[in-house]
């Protein structure tokens, strides 16, 4: 990874407090109003936490794939593809970045789900909760730097969103996975967002099989890794 490359994308994202604001509080907002509705207890407060925690790191992830969009239509990834910039090294810049701001959304529930609790809160599982969820984070990262390598900048943000919706409902965010039919249940099962999830629940006491969570986000990761790569090296179409 390009160290200087990465350091001034990440210096260009935080200057852009408009984006920053929007990713970040609408998970927020969504976290107080459900809580408002159905958080009558520390328990609850927590689970719907970590929901929203899922959901911001998504939908953070998720929007790079704008930014990408816009590089690639102005000419920006084309200059870029001119240097020795190397696929590599812009997969991992690019996904480092939506990383970063998945991990100031992600981070911005938790601190409001700490308020609530008080001294209910149990820092050990929030922190732990906060570092999976930011891991298992990295498939959506890459995924969407490939949703902004391919097509057009006017789609980008539809697409976006239809991958965000879809995530989140396979990853049991705004209605419980059992809840679901059979049929997407399974589905689910080979699905990042829902181990992502599984993963940050599993400190407050749920049971998950950590070994087939390990393995769905790894091969996810590689998979999504090798495409953004490889859209990177070829041409321009």
């Amino acid at each position: 990874m390009n160290a200087t490359y990465t350091v001034l994308e990440i210096r260009r994202l935080l200057r852009d407090r408009a984006a920053l604001v929007l990713t970040a509080g609408l998970p927020t907002g969504l976290f107080v109003l459900y809580n408002a509705m159905w958080g009558d207890d520390t328990g609850a407060t927590t689970e719907l936490m970590v929901m929203m925690g899922v959901f911001a790191g998504l939908a953070a992830t998720i929007s790079a794939g704008g930014r990408v969009s816009l590089e690639r239509h102005s000419g920006w990834t084309r200059q870029l593809r001119l240097s020795p910039l190397r696929p590599l090294s812009y997969a991992l810049t690019k996904s480092t970045v939506a990383l970063v701001l998945g991990m100031l959304a992600v981070t911005l529930v938790f601190a409001v789900g700490l308020a609530m609790q008080g001294g209910g809160a149990d820092l050990p599982a929030m922190g732990e909760s906060l570092a999976l969820l930011w891991l298992g984070s990295i498939p959506f990262a890459l995924a969407g730097v490939l949703l902004g390598q391919v097509g057009s900048a006017g789609s980008a943000q539809p697409r976006g969103m239809v991958v965000l919706l879809g995530s989140a409902f396979l990853g049991g965010v705004f209605v419980p996975i059992d809840q679901l039919p059979s049929g997407m249940e399974a589905v689910a099962q080979w699905y990042p967002s829902y181990w992502i999830d599984a993963l940050a629940q599993a400190p407050f006491g749920e049971s998950v099989d950590v070994l087939r969570a390990v393995l769905t986000l790894a091969a996810w990761t590689l998979g999504l890794a090798a495409l953004v790569r490889w859209r990177y090296g070829r041409a321009e179409r």
